[in-house]
């Protein structure tokens, strides 16, 4: 995986998942070595937990013969973040490493997220990789009440609602377990992702 620009070759190393060896492009240039992105620790299979941060660095491991801009992406921000998207190692600051922060956004519902992120470099191949973010919600039903005492012939209301935001709509059933002494009306509620946090 090597291109031909700015007058040399150059590979995109992610601390092993991407190698080549290449000389600098020019004949009649001294070989002066492969110009890699380092990125490090790699970011390979993360799991991060909503609210948790993460880091890892990216340097050149020898001075560029011209600016390379750096660029990282998340395919869904609302689920993970990134610090930094967008800089450039140059001849002067190239040996010295970015650092990117990742960071697990809170959300309302229950559901762990996969995100795709991305390190691109001016000439280089992309290295994309999967990131799983860790929800912790967890899916259960809150009551207004936990106990209701009731003379013969009274009634009373429980208001319910979710934890959690569903993936789906969710049904809700309501039963006693003593049907001659009470009886639970209306006998079943759905909740929407819309609605799940409203009490019915």
């Amino acid at each position: 995986m090597s291109f031909r620009k700015l007058g040399f070759t150059a590979s995109l190393v992610a601390t092993g998942l991407i190698s080549t060896a290449c000389p600098d492009s020019e004949p009649d240039k001294p070989d002066t070595g492969t110009l890699m992105v380092l990125v490090d620790p790699e970011p390979v299979g993360r799991t991060i937990d909503e609210g948790e941060e993460q880091s890892f660095t990216i340097a050149l491991n020898r001075a560029p013969d011209a600016d390379i801009q750096v660029r990282v992406s998340s395919s869904n921000g609302a689920a993970l973040s990134v610090s930094v998207t967008e800089f450039s190692l140059t001849a002067s600051n190239f040996s010295n490493p970015r650092t990117i922060t990742l960071a697990g956004v809170q959300d309302d519902d229950a559901a762990d997220e996969t995100v795709t992120l991305t390190i691109s470099a001016t000439g280089f191949d992309d290295v994309t990789e999967t990131i799983t973010v860790r929800d912790d919600d967890a899916l259960g039903i809150m009551t207004s009440t936990g106990a209701v005492s009731l003379a013969e012939g009274a009634s009373s209301n429980v208001m319910v609602w979710l934890t959690a935001q569903p993936e789906g709509d969710t049904t809700v059933t309501a039963a006693s377990d003593d049907a001659g002494a009470a009886a639970a009306s209306p006998a079943t509620l759905t909740f929407t992702t819309a609605n799940w946090n409203m009490p019915q």
